[in-house]
């Protein structure tokens, strides 16, 4: 078998060229050079794949949009699929193969399959027992791990619980990560995105079957059939998930866009107050966001201040560089940072690399 799947498109895929995303199902790209819309069956915020100048394979759409986006290059070349929707096709094309982690002798009874206020991906049965599995997309790779979510999603945080009650009453149940890329060796919650989603991992994996699977996709939207088998590494999550950490903040103002850094002890809350943009914020702050219009809240959880080493490498990228007292720090750029693969590759590397040694000796 040289092939476990492969994604359906028309033709052949068309390259474009990112120029803006105008709202989460849709990109605006170049083909040819000719402006043409996009949907995106993705709703993560994708700030490593889609960004201007990015390369995205496209197919023609036969809806409102000009094209649909099949998939996009990471920075290091790789082709990650963007339709979430084939996740559970890929999910089913390897346990028909005897290739799901643990489960070679697993089939698929039922797909999308009903359970009280939940809709899980599939149910399946081995050994004449059936195991209720649900399938999350990750797409988001750093350093040497892999992570999920890139965006909060009380869905996943949902369905994980129940799964969880479920286990408790007795039904074998799993939740299976597709990561779409052979090159991370570990798995781990996204705990600076969503720390509910990583306290419910956390809480639940004595009960619930954590699968993640690397899978290696090629220029031709096919998927390799050796599945790689991912530990989920945990213990360096835990150690990180206190309350404390910094928050970068993004305005668009207007002469440019604003950048705060600010530490705090009480993460949740700086991050609440921003949101809410209320008097609780400090009067600078305050006065940025009544003039401008909020483009990001970064959160960088972590138990280990390092204000210098990460004052350092903001700096760099800045059109002028932070001033303000030891703890609030404000800079500017002229452009907005959230479309910079530089910036981008800050944040991955501030939230995930420099913990690399850290999940390696787990």
């Amino acid at each position: 078998m040289r092939t476990l799947y492969k994604m359906p498109y028309e033709g052949k895929p068309v390259l474009g060229k990112v120029i803006d995303r105008p709202n989460r199902f849709v990109v605006i790209a170049e083909v040819e050079g000719r402006e043409v819309s996009c949907y995106l069956a993705n709703p993560g915020r994708l700030w490593e794949l889609i960004y201007p100048g990015a390369d995205v394979l496209l197919t023609p759409s036969s809806g409102k949009t000009d094209y649909t986006a099949l998939a996009a290059r990471t920075f290091r070349g790789e082709v990650v699929p963007l339709h979430t929707h084939r996740a559970n096709d890929l999910t089913a094309a390897t346990v028909d193969a005897g290739l799901l982690p643990g489960h070679g002798g697993a089939r698929v009874l039922r797909r999308e399959v009903t359970v009280g206020e939940s809709r899980f991906d599939f149910l399946l049965q081995e050994d004449g027992k059936e195991l209720y599995a649900e399938v999350k997309c990750c797409t988001l790779f750093a350093g040497r791990g892999a992570y999920f979510p890139d965006a909060p999603s009380k869905r996943a945080v949902r369905h994980l619980r129940h799964l969880c009650a479920m286990s408790r009453r007795g039904i074998k149940t799993a939740l299976l990560i597709s990561v779409n890329s052979a090159v991370p060796q570990w798995f781990a919650p996204d705990w600076h995105t969503d720390p509910e989603f990583a306290r419910a991992l956390m809480e639940c994996q004595s009960h619930v079957e954590i699968i993640p699977m690397g899978f290696q996709w090629n220029d031709d939207l096919s998927v390799s059939p050796h599945v790689k088998p991912l530990p989920v590494k945990l213990e360096t999550v835990r150690r990180h998930m206190g309350g404390g950490g910094y928050c970068l903040v993004v305005v668009a103002a207007q002469d440019g866009f604003r950048c705060v850094l600010q530490r705090s002890a009480d993460l949740d809350g700086e991050l609440k107050r921003w949101k809410r943009r209320g008097s609780l914020l400090p009067d600078f702050a305050e006065k940025l966001c009544g003039e401008g219009r909020l483009i990001a809240l970064v959160p960088f959880r972590t138990s280990r201040f390092h204000d210098d080493e990460l004052r350092s490498r903001i700096d760099v990228l800045l059109d002028e560089k932070l001033t303000g007292e030891a703890g609030l720090l404000v800079g500017k750029f002229s452009q907005n940072p959230m479309r910079r693969p530089p910036f981008t590759a800050m944040i991955l590397n501030e939230r995930f690399e420099r913990y690399d040694e850290n999940f390696a000796l787990e």
